[in-house]
């Protein structure tokens, strides 16, 4: 039996920049990696792509990271892997982190299909183009600042990226960002015993986001230091918590300073079942939460056939957990409700939704490819949505 080993890491960027742009050997395109025979899965360690970029927190409102494939058009821009955003910077800068994988005979076509895969960093919200077709003003990584409304995608410089071929991104901001970030990712599932889980991961996040993926892990690790409204100033925050009419408490009424509430949108696209996990300070922060998994013909009847929506930390009186028996992939959630002066429904807005409940295989990389198995060694239920207080490791 033979155990794929982590690959020397697709060699130099010298030796990369060496390799000619046909396979050797083969006679086929290192744009096609279907059908071969006798090859095995290359990862690539951690590279920084970009390095301590300022990223002026004034001008810079939301960040888009990663895309899934909407046609064949789009597919060279496919990442088909984890992303990670970690909130660790004092400074106002961005890191930008890429590890690349792919599918191949030996090291010299990894490295040849890893030399053709790069960061795209471009300040638009239109279907990517090739590099050379962006109008260069429009280059995040060009000039002296990082820009606002930036999109980070993988680019694949070929005439079609191989389907079992992608990128994992790691990206560091700055712990004071309190914008909105975008993120996409899917599964890369086309080899039957190697299936790479697109998973996403944020730390120390505190601000707002809309979240896709498919049957990954998405771990939500918020800042202890949330509020209602992450775009809010202290002063503004302090006022709605002491803020009075005529002479009366009224804590976040309708009239007080912040009105700019903070959410958080995380789905697994139908019909997929993805694992959610939200980790948040649960002692203050006023937060609406809604859980569900949508899959249909779920039943309370043996909980191997249904997924769970649930709080364990949830406790009266700062914490309402509305739930039927009969649907507990079903819950909402009020948390530290200021009262009646307060809308309802409002405060840290949270979504999160699953669209399958199931077995999941999976493989965590090369060390644990079999090339013998009819499937990926390692399996879990999935669907499954809970948020805690503690649950997640922070920064």
């Amino acid at each position: 039996m033979k155990k794929a080993t982590l690959a020397p890491l697709f060699g130099s960027a010298l030796a990369v920049a060496a390799l000619t742009a046909t396979l050797s050997c083969s006679g086929n395109s290192g744009d096609d990696d279907s059908g071969l025979t006798g090859d095995s899965p290359f990862r690539e360690e951690w590279k920084t792509v970009v390095d301590n970029r300022p990223f002026p927190l004034a001008d810079v409102k939301s960040l888009t990271i990663g895309r899934r494939v909407g046609n064949a058009a789009m597919s060279n821009f496919a990442n088909r892997g984890d992303i990670e955003v970690l909130f660790d910077l004092d400074a106002e800068a961005i890191t930008i982190e890429m590890r690349r994988y792919t599918w191949q005979r030996n090291q010299a076509e990894a490295d040849e299909t890893a030399a053709k895969m790069s960061l795209w960093a471009y300040a638009t919200s239109s279907n990517p183009q090739r590099p050379s077709e962006m109008d260069p003003t429009l280059d995040c990584t060009a000039g002296d600042v990082w820009q606002d409304a930036c999109a980070v995608y993988v680019y694949y410089d070929g005439q079609s990226q191989p389907v079992r071929t992608g990128a994992d991104l790691r990206v560091h901001l700055p712990k004071a960002y309190r914008q909105k970030i975008n993120i996409a990712t899917e599964d890369n599932t086309e080899e039957p015993n190697y299936k790479l889980r697109g998973d996403v991961k944020l730390t120390n996040f505190c601000g707002s986001a809309d979240i896709k993926l498919s049957s990954g892990r998405a771990d939500i690790h918020f800042c202890r230091e949330l509020t209602p409204g992450p775009t809010c100033t202290a002063q503004q925050i302090d006022a709605c918590n002491t803020f009075q009419v005529e002479g009366a408490p009224a804590p976040w009424s309708k009239d007080c300073p912040c009105q700019s509430f903070g959410n958080l949108k995380v789905e697994a696209l139908d019909p997929y079942a993805g694992e959610i996990t939200i980790d948040m300070p649960t002692s203050s922060v006023w937060s609406s939460i809604g859980l569900r998994n949508d899959k249909n013909g779920q039943t309370n009847a043996d909980p191997a056939l249904y997924c769970t929506a649930t709080m364990p930390t949830c406790a009266a009186p700062s914490c309402e957990f509305t739930q039927s028996a009969e649907t507990p992939w079903k819950a909402d959630i009020v948390l530290n409700y200021p009262g009646p002066s307060a809308p309802n429904g409002a405060g840290y807005a949270i979504s999160a939704v699953s669209n399958g409940c199931e077995a999941v295989f999976y493989n965590n990389g090369p060390e644990d490819y079999v090339e013998s198995a009819t499937d990926a060694p390692n399996s879990e239920k999935r669907g499954n949505i809970t948020v805690c207080d503690g649950c997640l490791s922070g920064v």
